[in-house]
Order: C-alpha cells, then structure tokens, then sequence
C-alpha cells in the first residue's frame, strides 16, 4: 500500500486531531488529503516530530496520546532497502 492510501484510511481518525506530521512528502500528501488547522507540518526537521509532539502533549489538559509512524519506502523495515 503506498504512503499516500494509508494517509486516506486514517483520515477519519485524525479529523479533529492535533496532527505532527515530519518530512516533506508526508507533510505535503496530508496537506492535499485532508488540510485542517489542527496539522502542523513540518518541512526539513527530520527527526523533531517527536520533540514537538512530546511538547505539544504535555501542555494538554488531558492525557492522550497516539502515534502514527509510517515507514518511508526506502526503510529497510520497509522491505525494500534499495
């Protein structure tokens, strides 16, 4: 399944979320599927999602957390290390 159709599954289940998104094609592919003022994307800061969305977390009054982590293509756990 390509990045792009599993960003679609999830739309209903990031609708109305508070959404990190890291790298560019994943940021931009979100952006075309489902634009909400609640994503925040980010471009050239591989590696900070995870910074920011732990900032983001505790300044919530509420406990919730989920995590997303789509492997890029090129990912040897992909399957596919070339």
């Amino acid at each position: 399944m390509i990045r792009s159709e599993i960003l679609k599954e999830l739309k209903p289940l990031l609708s109305d979320q508070l959404v990190v998104c890291n790298i560019g094609l994943p940021s931009q592919e979100l952006h075309m599927i489902d634009d909400q003022p609640t994503n925040f994307y980010m471009l050239g800061t591989m590696g900070l999602a995870s910074s920011i969305g732990l900032g983001l977390a505790l300044s919530q009054k509420e406990k919730v957390i989920e995590e997303f982590c789509l492997t890029p293509p090129h990912h040897p756990l992909y399957g596919n290390d070339k």
